[in-house]
This record gives C-alpha cells, sequence and structure tokens, in this order.
C-alpha cells in the first residue's frame, strides 16, 4: 500500500495521497498509507507536514465519491429505483445558480444507475430532491443517512488528531450547499470515513466501526482480545446488495467513470470522485 501510494502520487504530481485497505466484515484496518511520508530513522529530513497521518487528520471534499450515500438514502427510502428514468438537462436550475455536469452534454435520458454510472451532478440532484415533499425534508432525509454513515463524527479508531470532518446541520445549509452536498460539495470527511463508507456497502449495510488493535498480550503471554467494535445498521441488506450492483456498473460500464479500476477475472464495485478545491490565493472555488 505505502509503495504503490507513493508512486502514484508522484506519477501524477499530486499534493498528497491515501491508501486505506478494511477488513468490511471486522471492521478491521489492514494497511494505511499517506503520501508523501517521512523516514521514522532519519527524522532530520522530514517535512513537519508530512509528520502527521493524514489519512485521519486531512478533511477533503469527497466530491462524487459521496454520491453513494445519496444514492442509499434514495434507494433506502423508496423513492426511486435502480431503472428509475431521470431526463438530464445540460443545466439545472435551483436557487440562485446554475448547476452543471462534469461535461457539457445535450439531454441525458438515464436510468438512476446511469446516473451513478455517468456521476451526473443534476441526476443526483433530481433524484435526493425526492426524499422530501419539501427542499428542507428532503435536507433532513439526506443529513440523516450522512450521519449514519459516519460524517460529522469520529470514526470510532481513537487516533490522536483525527478531524470528524465538517457536516453542518440542515439548518445551516446555504442555497447552494443543499444542492451540492448531494454531490460531495459543502461538506468534508477524511479517508477513514471515506472508507468506512464503501466498507458499510460492501457489509450487507452494517457499519462496523473501524478498528487498529487485535488485542494484547500480557506478561505472561496470554492474549486478550479488544472488546467488539460497535455495529450499526445504516441501510438495508437490499438496498446494499443492489447499490454494490450500480458501484460495479461504475467499473464494468463502457460508460461508467471507472473503467481504470477493472481487474480482468474479479468484480469490482468503486465510484470515481473529482472535486472543486478552495484556491488559498482567492479563496474561491477553482
Amino acid at each position: 500500500a505505502q509503495q504503490a501510494i507513493t508512486d502514484q502520487v508522484k506519477e501524477s504530481k499530486a499534493d498528497r495521497g491515501y491508501v486505506i485497505v478494511q477488513d468490511t466484515r471486522t471492521g478491521q484496518v489492514l494497511a494505511m498509507a499517506n503520501s508523501p511520508g517521512f523516514d521514522p530513522n532519519d527524522l532530520s529530513k522530514a517535512s513537519s507536514v508530512n509528520m502527521g497521518n493524514a489519512a485521519l487528520q486531512d478533511a477533503y471534499e469527497p466530491g462524487s465519491t459521496a454520491k453513494v450515500m445519496s444514492m442509499a438514502a434514495v434507494l433506502e427510502q423508496g423513492v426511486a429505483t435502480p431503472l428509475t428514468h431521470v431526463i438530464v438537462p445540460n443545466r439545472l436550475h435551483r436557487g440562485d445558480r446554475l448547476f452543471k455536469d462534469d461535461i457539457d452534454h445535450e439531454t441525458w435520458y438515464l436510468t438512476l444507475n446511469g446516473v451513478l454510472a455517468k456521476s451526473s451532478n443534476i441526476g443526483t440532484i433530481l433524484a435526493t430532491g425526492q426524499l422530501g415533499k419539501t427542499q428542507a425534508q428532503a435536507n433532513q432525509v439526506l443529513y440523516s443517512y450522512l450521519r449514519k454513515f459516519g460524517l460529522g463524527r469520529y470514526s470510532g479508531l481513537d487516533f490522536p488528531g483525527e478531524t470528524p470532518g465538517i457536516l453542518a446541520k440542515p439548518a445551516d445549509w446555504s442555497t447552494s450547499q443543499q444542492y451540492t452536498i448531494p454531490f460531495g460539495q459543502g461538506v468534508s470527511l477524511n479517508a477513514m470515513q471515506a472508507a468506512s463508507v464503501y466498507s458499510t456497502i460492501a457489509n450487507g449495510g452494517v457499519r462496523v466501526e473501524p478498528t487498529l488493535v487485535r488485542g494484547t498480550k500480557g506478561p505472561d503471554g496470554r492474549f486478550t482480545p479488544v472488546a467488539k467494535p460497535k455495529e450499526a445498521r445504516v441501510v438495508s441488506a437490499k438496498t446494499a446488495k443492489t447499490l454494490a450492483q450500480m458501484l460495479e456498473s461504475v467499473v464494468d460500464d463502457q460508460e461508467g467513470t471507472g473503467t481504470k479500476a477493472r481487474i480482468p477475472g474479479y468484480r469490482v464495485a468503486g465510484k470515481t470522485g473529482t472535486a472543486n478545491r478552495v484556491d488559498p490565493a482567492t479563496g474561491r472555488y477553482k
């Protein structure tokens, strides 16, 4: 994991990258790697910026990887199915602005599955808008699912310096946040929280708190396992299975955005995500 993320950060000239490998059934964190890192044997050459654990300390906007939670809410609430038709215009007027997708396009005629596979922001706004009779109600429902998936609170690892991320209460969502949070902007998380969201879907809709320590061994050599991690059902097993199949189409389908993640001979489920970042010079999204 460490070598892979080091190579990838170098190749893509990224500021930073993280890898987390988690056993979805037990919650055990099998690997957690950051790049750039440092050599613990030679701290004199280490940059102070890289000496923490960025996978837990960095809060970042997840972009479209957050759409999995929006789709989970839509499926679980029964307001749409993977085959529900969604008409996606080139621009969508909501509040005080126009929203667009990653690319300019003619009107798309998609299914809900297609909205996820093509990662349509507009399609996601339209789908999550069905979660309530009013936008305020829809916001409240979506917020409840984001919280159940673990956003806006500590992951349960008890790692020093971990960020709980940033998730405002729905009453405090700005006009634009009401429509950007469903596609992963205006909300922040850490990499462990992101991994936990996908582990929850892979584990049949049950979130298992992540753990770093399996147990302790006393002076007598006797092994004492740690207490069982907390578990909570986030969505039904049926919703989780449906969503897992939709996430497979992101990688499998020719029209999907995650085709580079294919591994011959394996079933791979995943989601791409791109987010605008705030430019430190201007304080605006770019």
